[in-house]
């Protein structure tokens, strides 16, 4: 039977999964279920009816003729192509359109699990994924047949694999191979390269460099590559786009990109962060997403994360590699001078959505130092209990708290959660007496200045309170 910590806040109850488990219960499979079914439901209802012009309409014939496409997409095309064989049910068209809904669903799905195993909390997991389910881009590229739903998926997994490798949950050579994969469906992603090879860089050190080592990594980072190799069995059909050889720069490498670059002064860069960008990322999540996304970004870069929260995936690494990737691809996205490039920015709306859910944790954080500080003074001063007609203690006399001090003596003794109801007030207690240990009176000392007891606290609430002031400020 799976163990669970669980801990008590007024009117709210937050379980956590065992650390580092990928398990879930009943409860949490049909929730997957259900999440997946209503997402996909939603866009397929809301998907183009049928056949479409422009470059949808050259996807949908692309994907029931396996032709190729202006830009390759060989992965797309491929399990486009079997969808719609699986598929008894519409017209060729409106399964290509489901198809792109099939795989917005799947991110939706693979958001709540990655940030669920991530934070360990389902609800704020849940959360998550509905905000990025109703975000106006992803929802606009899920009801047309195109292969940003499935970038988007990408991006979410090719991020968990590697944190989950950092973990040590899987082997390198496995989030190196799905990123060599997610290359075959768009070259965006391209732009997760400099935080791919930061952290393996930073982890692996010189392991990386071993020959055996570095020869695996090149062979599953290549080995998908070899999709592409449908660019050349289909080019010279009479389905889609035309390729030759002498195209492969174009097609291949994207070089027909170029001729949408532009790159201008710093008056036009800050025009298209603040004019195009931040009001793009803020339609999506809104204002107060936006908002609680730099929050978190502060929260990640001063390592303050919940109990849930993965420990072997460091806050600040994890942090550095999706800002790295998040303006590794809007530097890209600000400079390609295109009237769709929105779509191009799902990447940076994703990884910002990881610290969006990342700040809602803050309420779970407070309350856990809470009982820590609970926890470690009913510890301490745990012979308090017994005490009988106590004095009544003044905690406004406590003056100037060395909180280094006690912070210390709070992490000496063990996090534990769940304390039942009926040890607060011995924990109340306790805790008077942690800061007199820490001021250098023992332990039995310190129950004996206070005088306070488990009667006397119930009685005293006020103190309490001035009490519970101290202990969030001191204890973390």
């Amino acid at each position: 039977m799976k163990s669970r910590h669980t801990f008590h806040i007024p009117r709210f109850t937050f379980h956590a999964p065992r650390s580092g488990s990928l398990a879930y219960g009943l409860t949490g499979s049909l929730l997957v279920l259900a999440l997946f079914f209503a997402v996909f439901a939603l866009y397929a209802r809301t998907a183009a009816p049928g056949l479409l012009d422009g470059d949808e309409g050259e996807f949908q014939t692309n994907i029931a003729r396996l032709g190729v496409s202006h830009t390759g997409y060989p992965l797309f095309f491929l399990l486009g192509k079997l969808w719609t064989m699986l598929v008894p049910v519409g017209t060729l068209a409106a399964r290509a359109n489901w198809f792109a809904a099939l795989w917005g669903a799947l991110a939706v799905v693979a958001l709540y699990v990655f940030t669920r195993w991530l934070v360990g909390n389902r609800w704020i997991a849940l959360l998550c994924a509905l905000l990025l389910a109703a975000s106006r881009v992803e929802w606009s590229q899920a009801v047309i047949p195109r292969p940003y739903t499935l970038n988007s998926f990408f991006v979410i997994v090719v991020t968990a694999l590697f944190f989950l490798w950092r973990a040590g949950k899987v082997d390198l050579t496995v989030p190196v191979f799905v990123f060599g994969l997610s290359l075959t469906n768009h070259r965006t992603m391209i732009w997760f390269a400099p935080a791919i090879a930061l952290l393996v860089l930073w982890k692996e050190r010189g392991a990386l460099f071993q020959p055996r080592r570095l020869l695996a990594l090149l062979i599953a980072f290549a080995l998908p590559l070899l999709l592409y190799g449908y660019v050349f069995w289909r080019g010279d059909s009479d389905v889609g786009v035309e390729f030759h050889l002498k195209d492969f720069n174009e097609m291949i490498l994207a070089g027909n990109a170029n001729r949408w670059m532009y790159f201008g002064g710093l008056d036009w860069i800050v025009h298209r962060v603040t004019e195009l960008y931040i009001p793009l990322l803020i339609e999506q999540f809104t204002p107060l997403g936006f908002v609680l996304g730099l929050v978190g970004i502060v929260a990640l870069a001063r390592d303050r994360v919940p109990r849930g929260w993965q420990r072997d995936v460091p806050a600040r690494e994890a942090l550095g590699f999706i800002a790295l990737a998040n303006i590794a691809n809007s530097a890209f996205c600000v400079f390609f001078n295109t009237m769709d490039v929105e779509k191009f920015f799902l990447p940076s709306y994703i990884t910002f959505l990881f610290c969006v859910g990342r700040i809602f944790v803050r309420r779970e954080f407070f309350a856990q130092r809470l009982e820590s500080a609970n926890r470690c003074g009913a510890r301490v001063g745990g012979e308090s209990r017994t005490a009988a007609g106590a004095e009544r203690a003044d905690c406004g006399t406590l003056g100037v708290v060395d909180a280094a001090r006690v912070r210390a003596v709070c992490r000496a003794s063990a996090y534990r959660f769940g304390a039942m109801e009926s040890d607060r007030q011995a924990s109340r207690t306790g805790f008077y007496a942690v800061w007199l240990a820490a001021r250098g009176h023992s332990a039995r000392g310190a129950r004996g200045a206070t005088g306070l007891s488990h009667g006397a606290s119930a009685r005293n609430g006020d103190t309490w309170r001035a009490c519970r002031r101290v202990s969030d400020g001191a204890c973390g």
